[in-house]
Order: C-alpha cells, then sequence, then structure tokens
C-alpha cells in the first residue's frame, strides 16, 4: 500500500532531488535509518518493527504531518518530516539514509523544498529542535535556519531565510 499524500516534485534532473510522500513499504528501511541515527535523536531506544508500524499507523491518521523520501532518480537517499503543532511547523525526522557522491546536497535542497511545501500549505513559522550536541545544528543554520532559544540539551531553530539552491549559502 502507497500512501496517498501529495507528491511534492517530480524527478527533474539527474542532478535534482525530489520529494516523495513515504509509503507502507518504506518502513523497514526508515525504521533502520533511524535506529542507525538514534544517537541524534530525543527518544534513542531501538525502534521494532511493530513499534514502526504503529507509528506508521498513526502518522496516516493526522492530516498536517508529513513525511517525505529525498530521491536521487529513483533511489532515496534520505527523508524529511514536517507537522503542523499549534500555529507552526515542526520539522522532524531528517536523516540521510545513503551516502551518495551523486547526491552531495539534496538533503539541504530537501529540507528546503519540505519548508516550501509546508509554507504553501499555511503561511506560518517553520521550527526544528535538535538536540544541542547534535552536529546538524550547523547544517540547519547552512540552510537558512537561525537558532531562536535553547532548552535543556536541545536548540530551537526557525527558518529565517532561503539559501541559494545552487549552494546552500545565503
Amino acid at each position: 500500500m502507497t500512501s496517498t499524500r501529495l507528491v511534492v516534485g517530480q524527478p527533474r534532473s539527474v542532478t535534482q532531488p525530489w520529494l516523495r510522500p513515504v509509503g507502507a513499504e518504506e518502513q523497514e528501511a526508515l525504521r533502520e535509518w533511524r535506529n542507525a541515527h538514534r544517537d541524534a535523536f530525543f527518544h534513542t531506544d531501538v525502534i521494532s518493527p511493530e513499534g514502526q508500524r504503529r507509528w506508521f499507523q498513526g502518522y496516516l491518521q493526522r492530516p498536517e504531518d508529513f513525511l517525505f523520501l529525498v530521491m536521487d532518480r529513483d533511489s532515496p537517499i534520505g527523508c524529511v518530516g514536517v507537522r503542523l503543532l499549534g500555529q507552526e511547523w515542526d520539522v522532524y525526522n531528517v536523516i540521510r539514509g545513503v551516502q551518495s557522491a551523486a547526491s552531495q546536497g539534496f538533503m539541504g535542497l530537501g529540507l528546503r523544498m519540505l519548508v516550501e511545501f509546508a509554507r504553501d500549505r499555511h503561511d506560518l513559522p517553520v521550527q526544528a529542535v535538535v538536540l544541542a550536541d547534535n552536529p546538524a545544528v550547523d547544517w540547519y543554520l547552512r540552510q537558512g535556519f537561525r537558532i531562536v532559544g535553547r532548552r535543556p540539551g536541545s536548540v530551537v531553530l526557525r527558518w529565517a531565510a532561503a539559501a541559494s539552491p545552487e549552494t546552500g549559502q545565503r
């Protein structure tokens, strides 16, 4: 069964990523990616296949929760998610699952496509809460987020401006 959620992008060329909604068939790969990087997340327990199935069933019931695969041609290289929490979008489950020399910069482009998708749905602030010691904090800053607050053990980042799609620089 494939998710019926909106396709954000289409494969435009061999050098451009695109986003595809996750489906039931990707749940094992998502679980493996998440478990491999669990130290970068607030919830560090190993996720079981049953736990992943339960999460996915709940996810399908949340109309303003979107998880996409970042695609390099026909191959998923990672995932990016965004969900509406109150009056702002919350970026979550940003995971590079596959290292590929051909897809350098694709996760950043995928994140920016995700932000554009969310803002097109509801023009609200976009934030990410990241563990303070996660090296991804610097990556988010390079993508156009800015630190707007700190919590015990975490950093609150807010989308501030678009970075250049070609360079990833502002």
